[in-house]
């Protein structure tokens, strides 16, 4: 239970200590929802940055093994590769750390890329993403995670 609250907090603090180098012209808000996915289903967050990157960020919990995850992303967004006829389609890509707690524990980098339909009409968006990494602490093996979530903003 300690290691749970200590993965609860780092992401608390890591997304306040965040908005402070947010860029303040960004006129964007956050954005709170869930993810779907694996190794374990959450909390999903988005806090722009700029108008072309954001922190994403992920609590969540894997019921089968009992772990708490946490998943911090930095990523880029390139628009206009696809089109649809309301709303916004961005290609993202980025790099970030990931950390379980729970009957066993990792620590690790890992990459991501992922589709974000944005709607036009609603303050919502609708993503799906990878993340394949590595874990390095306390061995070192292969990582990897995959989500389908939706976040409100406001």
């Amino acid at each position: 239970m300690k290691k749970s609250r200590v993965m609860a907090a780092l992401l608390f603090f890591g997304f306040c200590s965040a908005g402070a180098l947010a860029d303040p012209m960004a006129a964007q808000n956050i954005g709170l929802g869930f993810v779907f996915g694996y190794p374990s289903d959450g909390i999903s967050l988005k806090l722009p940055m700029s108008p072309n990157t954001s922190l994403n960020g992920i609590l969540g919990y894997d019921l089968q093994h009992g772990d708490m995850d946490t998943r911090f992303d930095y990523v880029w967004y390139q628009n206009g590769l696809f089109t649809v006829p309301k709303g916004d389609l961005p290609l993202y890509y980025g790099a970030g750390v990931h950390a379980d707690a729970g009957k066993h524990y990792d620590i690790g980098v890992h990459g991501v890329v992922g589709v974000e339909y944005q709607v036009s009409s609603a303050p919502l968006d609708f993503f799906f993403e990878v993340a394949p990494g590595i874990n390095l602490i306390p061995n070192t093996d292969l990582y990897f995670s995959a989500g389908l979530g939706a976040r409100f903003f406001f």
